[in-house]
């Protein structure tokens, strides 16, 4: 179904209702009641109406996308759904615009629809479903490079399964921070140098996935060595980087 073209010129009225009209639709998302009309072109309410229901009227408003006698419904038309489906058909490969002309849709009366909440949120809707339907595919192409070999598919396969080890995961990148948090809470808490240092060795030793009394049993010093290395309060913020 194509867009009729306008067989006469309109009026200045019938100009400057489409106009006030168009102007509220994209700026407001609706179309203005002729209550409204009437009160900002100071027209009369039976003026008002009386216009609304010329052809002319009617084709220019529809040719800009503004389907005036259910654009403020919940339901669209055959062919606003049609428009939708067809512009998110990800395997039709023709441009929008080309897509839209097979369809008897002008763009112009295409991105008019946009502009309506009904319309923008089916989109919406749609493309969502469009998304978790494309999941099957992409995982399909990722373990397609997988198997090809593609080493930084492998390391993103990784990645996403959690099972790279080359990097820290998020959840070892949320350890080191709340380690750090802790630390810089001690730090105002304990003003006992050496008691930080042996704290903050315990969060080092736990933040690497160790037994804390074994690793400090086997690899600690003797407490006399300890205060050689004593970590005063001021380089505690750096001692998250070593983390």
């Amino acid at each position: 179904m194509s867009s009729k073209p306008i067989q006469k010129a309109p009026t200045s009225e019938e100009f400057k209702y489409v106009t006030f009209v168009e102007q509220c639709w994209h700026k407001h998302k609706e179309v203005p009641t002729p209550k409204q009309i009437s009160n900002a072109l100071s027209w009369s309410l039976d003026k008002v109406i009386e216009i609304q229901k010329h052809n002319t009227v009617k084709r220019m408003l529809r040719n800009r996308g503004i389907e005036s006698e259910n654009a403020n419904r919940d339901n669209l038309t055959e062919e606003q759904i049609a428009a939708v489906n067809t512009y998110l058909n990800v395997v039709d490969q023709r441009p929008i615009k080309q897509k839209l002309i097979a369809l008897g849709i002008e763009p112009v009366r295409f991105y008019g629809w946009m502009k309506g909440a009904n319309f923008k949120r089916y989109m919406q809707e749609r493309a969502e479903e469009l998304f978790e339907d494309g999941m099957p595919f992409a995982h399909r192409e990722l373990i397609g490079k997988v198997i090809q070999g593609d080493l930084r598919a492998i390391k993103f396969f990784y990645e996403v399964s959690g099972r790279h080890l080359g990097g820290q995961t998020v959840e070892q990148q949320n350890m080191v921070i709340l380690i750090q948090r802790l630390l810089e809470a001690v730090q105002r808490i304990i003003k006992d140098p050496e008691l930080i240092a042996q704290i903050a060795t315990e969060f080092k030793v736990i933040s690497q996935g160790e037994s804390s009394t074994s690793q400090l049993s086997a690899h600690s010093p003797a407490p006399a060595q300890q205060s050689k290395n004593v970590i005063i309060p001021a380089q505690i913020e750096n001692l998250g980087d070593s983390i």
